[in-house]
């Protein structure tokens, strides 16, 4: 596995392994392109990883440049991919918009099980306005015209009660941080979806199981 590509999708197969994480990147911190998060924890898990990431910070609405120009081009590529991967159990994760993503494919592509760490449940303009939620507007702002005429996803409640929830969703949020558990709390109410609140991590959720040595305990 080339861990120097800018290519926006990685595979590594452990060839016997039962099972396969997919792991979606989320947003940026700084410049250049996204980090393939969950790298180094990987590292410890027995399985297959599919590791994917957005160049355009765009919540995965435009596909992937040089896979696909749309979510369901996109979802028919990760598909063939999945499927050329020998496997028994899926798992779909994701910190923040990466988990918005896992929650997004795992639920048109998995029967199986999504770990979504402080994932973003929605992006539309009137919610965000309603909770005041101006993280990451830049971003934000470029999704709306890129997307624009495209069939997008923006909000994954609505998404869910519409197509009907065939995985599992695990949703890992920290309660103290107060948009965290609003998004969180958009997804209520819905069939296979476990709430986890962390109470300490805030947004960071993610670095403070992996400093503490429990990220892997909620993946494995």
């Amino acid at each position: 596995m080339d861990l120097e590509s800018k290519d926006p999708i990685l595979i590594d197969v452990k060839p016997g392994s039962k099972k396969l994480y997919v792991i979606f990147g989320g947003i940026a911190q700084g410049f250049g392109l996204p980090p393939f998060e969950f790298l180094k924890t990987s590292s410890m898990l027995d399985g297959s990883k599919l590791f994917i990431r957005d160049p355009s910070q765009s919540w995965y609405q435009n596909g992937l440049p040089g896979v696909a120009d749309d979510i369901h081009g996109l979802a028919d590529a990760l598909k063939k991919v999945i499927g050329s991967i020998d496997h028994e159990q899926e798992v779909f994760m994701g910190n923040s918009m990466g988990g918005f993503g896992a929650i997004l494919f795992g639920s048109i592509l998995s029967k199986g099980r999504v770990v979504a760490f402080s994932p973003q449940t929605f992006i539309t303009r009137t919610r965000r306005f309603l909770v005041r939620d101006r993280r990451w507007a830049p971003q934000i702002a470029n999704t709306y015209v890129t997307s624009k005429g495209k069939e997008h996803i923006y909000d994954l409640r609505i998404f869910l009660i519409d197509r009907g929830s065939r995985c599992r969703v695990e949703v890992h949020y920290c309660s103290e941080d107060r948009l965290d558990r609003i998004h969180a709390d958009r997804l209520r109410g819905l069939p296979n979806i476990e709430f986890i609140d962390h109470k300490v991590g805030g947004h960071h959720l993610v670095k403070s199981l992996r400093d503490s040595g429990k990220l892997l305990e909620m993946i494995g």
